[in-house]
Order: C-alpha cells, then sequence, then structure tokens
C-alpha cells in the first residue's frame, strides 16, 4: 500500500451516486493480522479471499437529503497465509488444540449509509486497527478491492 503524496478525501456517497441502480460483482482480499501488545511484532493470521454482489442506490432521507442504500450478499473464506489454501481447521498461536473455521456466508446483508467524508492524510497509508482492547490485543485487516460491473 503506497503513502498519499497529498491529503485524499472520499466521500462514501459517491460510489452510490455513480452506481446507482446498478447490478455489481467484485471481490476482495486481504491479511488479517494479530498483536498482543504494542510492544510485539505484528504476526499474519490468516489471508481472507471473498466476493460481494450488489445493487446500489440513492434514496432521498429528511435528516441527510440522501442515503446510499444497498441489498448484498457476500462470501468470504479464510486462508492460510502461506499457500493461499482454504482453511477448515485454524490453530491459534496460544493454543492447544485447532478448532474449526467459520467462514463468512452472509445471505442478504442491507442497509442505509449516512453521508461521510474520510481523509487520508498525506505521507501515511490507509491501515487502521478494526480491533482493540488491553486483553485481545489488536487485530488488523488490509483489505484489496476490486470491482466488476456486469449491470
Amino acid at each position: 500500500m503506497s503513502d498519499y503524496l497529498d491529503d485524499y478525501e472520499f466521500n462514501n456517497l459517491d460510489f452510490y451516486r455513480k452506481n446507482h441502480g446498478l447490478q455489481l460483482y467484485y471481490n476482495w482480499s486481504g491479511e488479517i493480522w494479530w498483536q498482543e501488545t504494542p510492544e510485539k511484532s505484528k504476526e499474519k493470521l490468516f489471508s481472507i479471499i471473498g466476493m460481494n454482489a450488489t445493487k446500489v442506490f440513492l434514496k432521498p432521507d429528511p435528516e441527510y437529503g440522501e442515503v446510499g442504500y444497498r441489498i448484498n450478499r457476500e462470501l468470504g473464506l479464510f486462508c492460510d497465509p502461506d499457500t493461499q489454501e482454504i482453511l477448515h481447521f485454524w490453530k491459534s498461536p496460544t493454543a492447544s488444540q485447532p478448532v474449526p473455521v467459520v467462514h463468512i456466508a452472509n445471505r442478504i446483508v442491507q442497509g442505509s449509509v449516512k453521508p461521510k467524508k474520510f481523509v487520508i492524510p498525506k505521507g501515511s497509508g490507509y491501515i487502521r486497527p478494526i480491533l482493540k482492547t488491553k486483553q485481545c490485543g489488536r487485530i488488523w485487516k488490509i483489505i484489496k478491492i476490486g470491482c466488476i460491473n456486469y449491470g
């Protein structure tokens, strides 16, 4: 992931405006990392691959003027970080026994999205912690998204 030379501003409703009423198919992939404490180095737990089938709309909203709306189905598969093989069992670095892997299979994901602007400051990559607790450490995800429109 490269750093931006200038601040990068993104309005989440731009996607809905551009693709209003279209059926979209896209894939995504990434890595899930674990960091027990800030002093310890990050460990890659597994990779993830997935795809979505989505229909997006803009809808009028009395509070925000307009909101994005989507109807979506998604599938995500957790993979071995080295071989990229789909995992059926996974052994945590701190556990003695492997556990079954439950993949992501969301039949219907729908809802509205309020307008929001994001700014990625120049010189910084877009990597964020998604879970921070003292007991659990930190889990990081890095996701790359590709979009194919078969509309």
